[in-house]
């Protein structure tokens, strides 16, 4: 197998290592299990030119993309468009689709089980002409992005800190919107706190990520307008992994979903794998099963 890894320089971890002795490291893992690995280190604006190249260079088997969540986002929906299968090396703060294939965590633990990975098919889904692996979310979480981008870090501890600070802000002073929802040709018209489509349904982890890749569905995750106190109850059953007792969350699982918004402010946004991006009066959701290869890590023997 022949992989070419792009890696983000800017993204998450790397900024702290020396780039080019781990892009070297990488390389002898891949060949002592017999596989050819070429690198690219990038800076973030050069990122999508160079995962463009890769992904229609027929000479490699597979592009690897290293960096945080959203270097693996843009990554998917290149490889997505132009067929070509994703490994992924998780090097952000919560690699949320590195997790749902069960890559390790830790860099070097990672690329040895890439290194002896299988290419499989996973799921991805799509929001009108746009792609997501993780999930798009409107309403508390978009609030609680938009101000932690508000507050400067520049580290890890910093960015957790300035998450921190914006989940008091979202919970003390939550958002509130009318949509419509049609789930399976059925429509209903709610106020919402929030509501997010997960690409596959969520597990059972406090992290709010997918218990499997192929799964063939789509979460849908609604709250209706909540006080304080059991938006602070609500938000500690998720950090806690006790959410699905909630009744204040409620879990649909399709195939496609529509999202129409009556009235949209202006500067709305979606959360889209953890980007901002501006809102659409009316949007639809689908999945697509199997529609992604990637590079699924070697599992452990047990």
């Amino acid at each position: 197998m022949k992989v070419i890894a792009i890696l983000n320089r800017d993204g998450g971890t790397f900024r702290t290592l020396d780039m080019p002795a781990f892009a070297a490291a990488m390389r002898e893992v891949f060949a002592e299990s017999g596989q050819q690995l070429d690198t690219r280190i990038v800076s973030g604006p050069e990122l999508i030119d160079a995962l463009e190249e890769a992904s229609g260079d027929t000479g490699h088997d597979v592009m690897l993309a290293g960096g945080g969540d959203g270097t693996v986002s843009a990554a998917a929906a290149i490889a997505f468009r132009n067929g070509k299968p994703l490994g992924v090396l998780p090097a952000g703060t919560m690699n949320m689709f590195a997790r749902v294939l069960k890559v390790p965590l830790e860099l070097d633990e990672a690329v040895a089980a890439l290194a002896r990975g299988r290419v499989g098919p996973a799921d991805i889904g799509t929001v009108d002409d746009r792609t997501f692996v993780h999930q798009v979310s409107v309403g508390l979480h978009p609030r609680f992005v938009r101000v932690r981008n508000e507050r400067p870090f520049q580290s890890k501890f910093g960015k957790i800190r300035a998450s921190v600070g914006a989940l008091v802000y979202a919970i003390t002073d939550p958002p509130r919107f009318p949509v419509r929802i049609t789930i399976d040709g059925e429509t209903r018209e709610m106020n919402l706190l929030s509501v997010s489509i997960s690409n596959n349904r969520y597990g059972e982890s406090p992290l709010p990520f997918a218990e499997r890749a192929d799964g063939g569905v789509l979460g849908v995750y609604t709250t209706r307008p909540l006080r304080p106190g059991p938006l602070m109850r609500l938000t500690l059953d998720m950090l806690f992994g006790t959410w699905r007792s909630n009744r204040d969350l409620e879990e649909t699982l399709t195939d496609r979903v529509t999202l129409e918004f009556p009235s949209l402010p202006e500067g709305a946004n979606f959360v889209i794998d953890g980007e901002l991006v501006p809102m659409s009066p009316r949007a639809e959701f689908r999945i697509h099963p199997g529609g992604l290869q990637v590079l699924y890590p070697e599992m452990p023997a047990t």
